[in-house]
């Protein structure tokens, strides 16, 4: 292969960066003046990891305006509290949208472990019918109906067939780039409905999801991508193919695993062979039939052979997801106030055992846990240290919390309860968490103060 030279290189840069235009979004929200809002996308959906474009401080009189440099089309959303308003942008366009009222979380809407912000499609102002966020509605509904019938009547490979070919003759207007890949992407989506057990159906749709591709900013690959490789090795359980996959995974062979998806499910796409062998190991965390520390091993592995940055990236992310509060890993270290207004970190703690409670005062088994932890504090004074973080709580009031049990117990708050929640994948409220001198997971599961732990803590700390 030629070498391209740098003048060239340089020229292609400079052209990739001169695409790029402004792209306006604006809009009126009188409810949140005077807060600041964001512009954001996902940068992939495996984890979920988001990325900001942008952000405005909503003015007094409400009004807002977001300058993005983009270039190419995006799904994009502005998260508040309660909702996401996703739409459509495109470089160089304007957009004029409208906000719902500011409404900020409950408290039982913030310790609900299930709740989610409510997704919807941001109202612009002056779409019309033939306006790319007015096609890609229109499409989105006819899928959606589409999708619904084979749910209800059955997804034989014939008449998915047919629903495909009746949506691509219905929607020929929607012709841009973006569009085109959206719906090749939906269709491969609408196919895997019929797959099963038919294994040629299976490889033929992996065929055609190679030969597109993989694009991380088109929403549709991610929804194709993840139904069609989602719990793969799992899906074959007692199968030849399931035994070559257990064995790859065991024997921690990441080569192999490229090779068997490249020669036995030809994918030829290294950006798509590279991302499938990570969802692939990354789905086994859940299942009985493989370890964490094997799953952990694995994903490890892959770091070797995996070459994309963005691939990179995804692969550590979901490392450190995999390996959070799993026992003999390090836990996330954060900054935290204490009850007398001191910043700490977590890893100034290291050198003792720590204990972890993270809770809020709302809570009636807060007050019950306070006390019997006031007494494990007692026994073990000096070899244990108690933090416990309240959630969504103000510094007031967990000053008030922590006057009765006279400093014999860290109290505290941190700057944003949902991103240490995210970190520590912390879902209920309370949890509980131990750690060792070095700061690493000791107990993550049965760890709630009772009897049981009141053992284990005997066996762990007195040993000398």
């Amino acid at each position: 292969m030629k070498k391209i030279s740098c003048s060239i290189i340089a020229l292609l840069a400079f052209g990739l960066q001169a695409a790029a235009k402004t792209t306006v979004i604006s809009g009126n929200a009188p409810t949140f003046a005077g807060k600041t809002i964001a512009v954001r996308t996902y940068s992939e959906q495996i984890l979920n990891e988001e990325e900001e474009l942008g952000q405005a401080t909503v003015a007094s009189d409400g009004s807002f305006k977001f300058e993005l440099e983009i270039d190419r089309t995006l799904q994009v959303f502005i998260p508040t509290d309660v909702t996401k308003a996703f739409l459509y942008v495109e470089p160089g366009e304007n957009y004029t949208i409208s906000l719902p009222d500011y409404r900020e979380r409950t408290i039982i809407e913030k310790l609900d472990p299930y709740f989610a912000p409510k997704d919807y499609l941001a109202t612009i102002e002056g779409m019309h019918r033939g306006d790319f966020n007015f096609q890609m509605m229109e499409f989105e509904d006819a899928f959606d109906f589409y999708s619904m019938k084979h749910i209800t009547y059955g997804a034989q490979v014939d008449s998915l067939r047919k629903s495909v070919r009746e949506l691509r003759n219905i929607f020929t207007d929607l012709n841009k780039p973006f569009q085109e890949k959206f719906k090749s992407y939906r269709y491969i989506l609408l196919m895997n409905m019929c797959v099963g057990e038919n294994q040629p159906m299976q490889d033929t749709i992996i065929l055609q999801l190679n030969a597109i591709g993989a694009d991380y900013s088109n929403p549709a690959f991610w929804d194709a991508f993840n139904n069609v490789f989602g719990e793969f090795i799992v899906g074959q359980l007692g199968s030849e193919e399931y035994e070559l996959f257990k064995r790859v995974v065991v024997d921690n062979n990441a080569k192999m695993m490229m090779e068997i998806l490249r020669q036995r499910y030809k994918i030829t796409n290294p950006l798509l062979r590279e991302l499938t062998a990570i969802k692939l190991v990354a789905d086994l965390t859940s299942h009985q039939e493989f370890s964490r520390s094997q799953v952990i091993t694995m994903l490890q592995t892959l770091g070797t052979v995996i070459k994309d940055k963005d691939n990179r990236d995804l692969l550590q992310g979901l490392i450190n997801k995999t390996s959070v509060n799993y026992i003999g890993t390090t836990a996330p270290d954060f900054e935290a106030v204490d009850e007398d207004g001191k910043t700490f970190k977590l890893s100034d703690l290291k050198g003792k055992y720590v204990y972890l409670n993270f809770c809020n005062s709302n809570l009636e088994k807060t007050g019950r846990d306070l006390q019997v932890l006031r007494r494990f504090y007692d026994s073990y004074d000096g070899a244990l240290v108690i933090v416990n973080i309240f959630l969504y709580d103000n510094k007031e009031t967990v000053k008030r919390m922590a006057k009765p049990y006279q400093e014999k117990m860290k109290f505290a708050t941190v700057p944003n309860s949902d991103a240490l929640r995210h970190i520590y994948d912390v879902k209920g409220i309370p949890s509980y968490l131990l750690l060792d001198k070095e700061g690493k997971f000791l107990m993550t599961k049965g760890t709630e103060p009772n009897d049981e732990l009141r053992l284990f803590l005997q066996n762990t700390l007195q040993l000398k």
